[in-house]
This record gives C-alpha cells, structure tokens and sequence, in this order.
C-alpha cells in the first residue's frame, strides 16, 4: 500500500529546492526534482506505508528538536 503526499515548491536555488511540506520546509536536492515539477511548482511523492510513516516520525523528531532549541 502507497501514501501520496504534495509538496509544494518554495525556492529554487542552484543545487537544492526548499519544500513546503504540510507546513514544514525542507531543503531537496534540485537534481532528483523532475523539471517539469520545477515548473508546475508542486512535486507528488509517493511512499508505501513503511517508508511514509518513517518520513513523518523524521519530521517530527526534527520539529520537537527545533521546539527544543527554541526554548534554551
């Protein structure tokens, strides 16, 4: 079973593009972004589920970090 999710395009620089991602922006390698996604300005992923949910927990260990770092 596959999860699909949107990304939409924030940035792009010369080697990486920076991703919205339901509200979070992370950096990407410009080169793995297909071109025609450069130029519609949103990029579809899709994970099986495994991989899906160790995307989501890398997110929000990465947020709870940044909340952390926040309040020091």
């Amino acid at each position: 079973m596959f999860k699909e999710f949107e990304a939409e395009i924030k940035k792009i620089g010369k080697k990486e593009v920076t991703l919205d991602i339901g509200g979070n922006l992370v950096s990407f390698p410009k080169e793995l972004l297909p071109l025609e996604s450069q130029n519609s300005g949103k990029v579809y992923f899709s994970l099986s589920s495994e991989k899906y949910s160790q995307v989501v927990n890398l997110l929000n260990e990465l947020l709870i970090g940044s909340e952390e770092e926040k309040k020091s």
